[in-house]
């Protein structure tokens, strides 16, 4: 009779080929479950606009994207160049303020301040980078992220961690211009992107943030579809698709302004629809993390992978207990 031979490196192979079994079914769900992430969020500029820039969002995300391209200025300094206009007071028996087109209203130092749209924006980029603006305002958002794709990240127009909005404040111009307010007005600087996020820094928070792609497209349309960026490669005859709102003059456009109106107008409107409903909640789905799998392949294949541990598992333990019972010189018998 011969005895078998215990022999510990067989089991230790055994052991190897479990432990991997069950690292392989503890990483599958990252990348299957929650999606890829951006290459080096880190290797972005962050800034928070706090203390020093309560409301000054703006002013924020245009130095991020200043110290993205090499411009390194503060956030204080970049507030004080932009232009400034009154806060609404109330003369008589309406309203009368400043308008965000021409600068900001407000104080973007002060918590009251109210904030500024993409035209001064938009000059005091051209002053730190001149000829090499990119506006894409009122341009389909695909070619926003074209343009953040060619590695041109773009300051744009949402609300504060992507909050529904609604308009908060009526005023007139000096010049009898209406100025529809939107509350929770933010900017951010989108710089990636995946099929299902939207990677921003966010001044609000000063750190990289992700958001559902298709809820920030909605706020962004929410809020007038403003998008100004930086491109080094741009040449001065190159014309900047997007709206800028100014006529050949440099003064505002009532043309424009007529149309913004309407666009607010007819958004308020479309809240108070049912059907608007509908369109937040698709809005909303985005946010849920999606498999790039079908999720009974996921299950199955983790099923597999936790029998299979399990099984192999059980056969080595019995077999090394077996071995030790057994274990003893090879010897044969006469």
């Amino acid at each position: 009779m011969q005895y078998i031979q215990y022999n510990p490196m067989h089991y230790k192979v055994r052991f190897l080929i479990v432990g991997l079994l069950i690292f392989a079914l503890l990483i599958i769900p990252s990348p299957l479950v929650y999606g890829a992430q951006p290459a080096d969020p880190k290797s972005f500029p962050v800034m928070n606009q706090h203390p020093e820039l309560p409301t000054g969002c703006e002013a924020t995300a245009a130095t991020i994207l200043f110290h993205y391209h090499g411009k390194l200025v503060s956030k204080a300094e970049v507030a004080r160049k932009i232009p400034v206009e009154p806060v609404p007071q109330t003369i008589g028996d309406r309203a009368v303020g400043g308008d965000p087109k021409k600068g900001f209203v407000g104080d973007p130092f002060s918590s009251s301040g109210f904030g500024v749209y993409h035209q001064p924006m938009e000059a005091l980029l051209n002053e730190y980078f001149p000829g090499k603006v990119v506006n894409l305002s009122k341009e389909p958002f695909q070619s926003v992220l074209e343009e953040v794709r060619k590695g041109n990240p773009m300051i744009i127009w949402v609300t504060i961690g992507l909050a529904p909005t609604e308009i908060s404040h009526f005023w007139w111009t000096e010049e009898e211009h209406l100025i529809q307010w939107n509350k929770n007005l933010h900017t951010v600087v989108l710089f990636d992107y995946d099929e299902n996020f939207a990677y921003v820094s966010d001044p609000y928070t000063g750190k990289i943030e992700s958001y559902p792609k298709n809820l920030l497209e909605r706020r962004w349309l929410d809020l007038g579809s403003r998008a100004i960026g930086i491109d080094l490669n741009r040449q001065p005859s190159d014309v900047s698709p997007g709206q800028d709102g100014t006529n050949n003059s440099g003064n505002i456009s009532n043309t424009d302004y007529e149309l913004e109106r309407q666009r607010i107008v007819k958004e308020a409107q479309l809240k108070k629809d049912p059907k608007l409903q509908a369109i937040e909640q698709a809005a909303q789905e985005g946010s849920k993390p999606k498999s790039k799998l079908p999720l009974w392949l996921f299950i199955g294949a983790a099923a597999i992978l936790l029998i299979s541990s399990t099984i192999l598992l059980i056969i080595t333990l019995k077999n090394r207990k077996t071995a030790k019972q057994e274990v003893a010189p090879t010897k044969e018998e006469d």
